[in-house]
C-alpha cells in the first residue's frame, strides 16, 4: 500500500478530493499550491534515484555476465543475481556464488558497487558481507581474480 504524505493527508482532508482533482478545488488554494509543490519535489527525487542507480545496475548486470562466463568455464557451480530491493540485497548480498572444494558445496555471498563511499557505507552497515569497489570500466580479470580470492578464503575459513 502506498504512503501517503502529512500534506497529502492535508489536502485531501480539506478538499475532499484526491491530488489529481486540482481543478475542481481551486487552483490559487494555498493547500494546492503546496500539494503541487510537493508533488514536483517527489517526482524530481525519484527521476534523480533512476538516474544515479542506473550505472550501478549496469555494472552489476557486467558481474552477472563475468559470473554466467565462470559458471560456462566451471569455475564455480552456479551463482544468485540478487534483484534490487529484495531481501538479500537489503542484507548487502547482490550475489550468492556456490562452488566445490574437494566434492562439498560451498557457497559465498558479496556485494558490489562502483563509488567507494557506497562500499564504506554498506561493510559498516553489512559486516559479515565482504563489499566489493570496482570503477565502472574495471577489468574483466580484476572482478574475477577478487571473486576466486573471495572463494579461496571462503574455502579456508570452512575447511
Amino acid at each position: 500500500m502506498q504512503k501517503i504524505s502529512r500534506t497529502r493527508k492535508k489536502l485531501i482532508v480539506l478538499t475532499g478530493r484526491k491530488l489529481g482533482d486540482w481543478k475542481k478545488v481551486g487552483q490559487d488554494s494555498p493547500w494546492i499550491l503546496l500539494a503541487k509543490k510537493a508533488a514536483l519535489v517527489h517526482k524530481k527525487k525519484n527521476e534523480k534515484k533512476k538516474v544515479v542507480g542506473e550505472p550501478g545496475r549496469d555494472f552489476e548486470k557486467r558481474v552477472a555476465t563475468i559470473l554466467t562466463e565462470m559458471k560456462d568455464q566451471e569455475s564455480i557451480i552456479d551463482f544468485l543475481y540478487h534483484s534490487p530491493n529484495s531481501p538479500e540485497d537489503k542484507s548487502g548480498k547482490d550475489f550468492s556464488v556456490t562452488f566445490l572444494c574437494r566434492g562439498i558445496k560451498l557457497s559465498c555471498s558479496f556485494g558490489v558497487t562502483i563509488k567507494a563511499s557506497r562500499r564504506n557505507q554498506a561493510a559498516r552497515r553489512y559486516p559479515n558481507i565482504p563489499q566489493f569497489h570496482f570503477k565502472g570500466d574495471a577489468a574483466k580479470e580484476l572482478i574475477v581474480q577478487t571473486i576466486l580470492d573471495l572463494m579461496y578464503k571462503t574455502r579456508s575459513m570452512t575447511m
